[in-house]
C-alpha cells in the first residue's frame, strides 16, 4: 500500500459516520428501519455489532460471515461505509450479486484474489484474524483484523 493508500485509509476512518464505539452507541438509539444494519438478519445483525472493535483510529476488527451470507456486494457497500470499511469488500468472496449496482461494486473493489484464504489482505487488513490488543492480531476465524489495530 502506498503512502497516499494508506491516508486515504486512515481517513475514511476517521471520517466514518460511525468510528468509536460511543458513536456505534448513539447509532444504534437513534436507528430507524433504513439503517443499513438491518439489512441483516436480527440474529445476524447482534452477532456482527458485537463483533466491533474500535481504537482512536476507528474499526479495528469485525465479524465479516454473515455479510458475506446474507448480503449482495451493494448491501455489504452500504453497511460496511458506515464504519469507513467499504474496501474490505475485495476481501469478501462469497457476496450475493443481485444486479447492476453490485455489478459496479464489484468492480469498484475487485475480488483480492492474491489473498483467497485467511491471512493477510488487501490494505495489509488480515482476514481470518481480529484485533486483541494494540498492534497485535490473533487468529479468528471469519474475523478481519484492521491495519489501524
Amino acid at each position: 500500500m502506498t503512502d497516499a493508500q494508506a491516508e486515504q485509509k486512515a481517513l475514511r476512518l476517521r471520517t466514518a459516520p460511525i468510528h468509536s464505539a460511543a458513536l456505534l452507541r448513539e447509532y444504534l438509539a437513534k436507528e430507524d428501519a433504513s439503517s443499513p444494519l438491518n439489512l441483516l438478519s436480527p440474529a445476524a445483525k447482534k452477532r456482527f455489532v458485537e463483533s466491533l472493535r474500535f481504537n482512536e483510529t476507528g474499526v479495528t476488527s469485525f465479524t465479516y460471515s454473515d455479510i458475506e451470507a446474507e448480503l449482495s456486494a451493494s448491501q455489504a457497500y452500504r453497511l460496511l461505509s458506515l464504519f469507513g470499511l467499504e474496501s474490505t469488500i475485495s476481501s469478501m468472496h462469497k457476496m450475493r450479486v443481485d444486479g447492476e449496482e453490485d455489478i459496479k461494486v464489484n468492480r469498484a473493489y475487485p475480488m483480492n484474489r492474491a489473498f483467497p484464504t485467511p491471512g493477510r489482505g488487501q490494505d495489509d487488513d488480515h482476514m481470518g484474524y481480529k484485533c486483541l490488543t494494540p498492534h497485535t492480531c490473533v487468529e479468528s476465524l471469519d474475523m478481519i483484523c484492521m491495519s489501524g489495530c
